[in-house]
């Protein structure tokens, strides 16, 4: 009896899953930001184990938060954005100690560009060869 409505549960869950964005596989540098990204005018520095980004904030293209993550020694950075908001300056401070990084992890902080995304029926998600490597660019964090 309760194992069709867990089926019927976890296939509406796939069909309405839309596109999923896997570990990346790899990146390709850029040499300048999007003229639209959000984090495109900023600063960054380090004190300890802590990143400190200042960002200023575009109108209708906010940054509500930064998202990190690490990936073989480097920290990767995805600012979420939102639509409402002026402007102004943001000040966002992430505590780097939970990620493992280098012992010049300050050299070694990049924002995701461009990641990507394959509906989880596809090749593009579970096949390694098919997944387009992600788009960053460093970020040049001062040491205080």
């Amino acid at each position: 009896m309760r194992a069709f409505p867990l089926a019927f549960s976890l296939g509406v869950v796939l069909c309405l899953c839309g596109c999923i964005s896997p570990k990346p596989r790899g990146f390709v540098d850029t040499d300048a930001l999007p003229s639209l990204f959000v984090g495109r005018a900023h600063q960054a520095y380090a004190t300890g184990k802590k990143l400190v980004i200042e960002v200023s904030q575009i109108p209708g293209g906010n940054v509500a938060r930064i998202d990190a993550f690490e990936q073989e020694g480097a920290l990767y950075l995805e600012p979420f954005r939102i639509s409402s908001g002026g402007n102004g300056t943001s000040r966002f401070e992430l505590d780097v100690t939970n990620h493992k990084l280098q012992e010049d992890w300050h050299q070694h902080v990049y924002w995701v560009v461009e990641s990507y995304g394959y509906p989880f029926i596809t090749g593009g998600f579970w096949s390694k060869a098919k997944q387009a490597p992600w788009v960053r660019k460093r970020v040049y964090v001062v040491v205080r």
